[in-house]
């Protein structure tokens, strides 16, 4: 799918209508991703690329389910995980599951260990109007 307007500068594309090469994709003027989404793999590949990756900075945008929640507990550490010290675990909050897809907080804590949380230079929006504005204005260079 294409979206285009005549009022805006960009074009939007979507993966099925390039031909899915690298080549194709290194000439893009930038990615914007949504975390928990199938096509999240590329994050590496076009980070690599060096093409700019714009992602939601709200947390509410990280709120899909999908069936995590199942997980909780299915590790074989997990007793010993909740018998740890909470200064001595990775995930202190007995509250709530780091599986947890209906829970800002959950999404907000785990998003911390995320690899597009941390990377520098991925960029974060927060509006569609901003994603739009930055789309344009970003010194792309700079940040890829």
């Amino acid at each position: 799918r294409v979206a285009e307007s005549g009022r805006y500068p960009l074009r939007f594309l979507t993966r099925p209508v390039t031909d899915k090469s690298f080549e194709t994709f290194s000439m893009f003027r930038a990615l914007v991703l949504y975390a928990y989404d199938m096509d999240l793999v590329c994050f590496y590949e076009f980070y690599a690329m060096q093409v700019p990756i714009f992602m939601p900075g709200a947390t509410s945008k990280y709120l899909f389910q999908q069936g995590h929640e199942r997980y909780a507990g299915v590790s074989p550490w997990a007793d010993a995980m909740r018998e740890a010290s909470a200064s001595d675990r990775l995930w202190p909050h007995d509250h709530i599951s780091p599986f947890s897809e209906s829970t800002p907080e959950a999404a907000r804590e785990i998003l911390k260990f995320s690899d597009y949380s941390q990377y520098p230079h991925v960029q974060h929006f927060y509006t569609v109007g901003e994603l739009l504005h930055r789309l344009v204005t970003a010194d792309l260079g700079g940040v890829s």
